[in-house]
């Protein structure tokens, strides 16, 4: 247990800064689940409809120090090639003949 008045502050502003900080990776993890299921069942128009929410979701985790902006850069860059690959996948499929 912290004795000081300084430690026992900083226990409490732990655990607020945790409850804060799980809620926005919460968030994150939802949003990438959201666009892999899409993309998943071939749905483009729910893949590309999702990726601004993603983008969005992920700003703000680097806003409130969560993750690193290279991270939360790295993460919208490879989902968004997984939602383009979805979409050219489609146009550049021949149909049978």
């Amino acid at each position: 247990m912290p004795q000081s008045t300084a430690a026992k502050k900083a226990v409490r502003q732990t655990v607020r800064h945790a409850a804060r900080n799980s809620g926005i990776r919460r968030r994150v993890r939802e949003q990438v689940r959201t666009i892999k299921r899409a993309v998943a069942a071939k749905d483009s128009a729910a893949a590309s409809k999702a990726l601004p929410e993603l983008s969005s979701v992920l700003d703000k985790a680097v806003k409130a120090n969560v993750i690193h902006k290279n991270a939360a850069s790295r993460r919208k860059a490879r989902i968004s090639k997984l939602v383009a690959s979805l979409s050219t996948a489609k146009a550049g499929a021949k149909p049978k003949a």
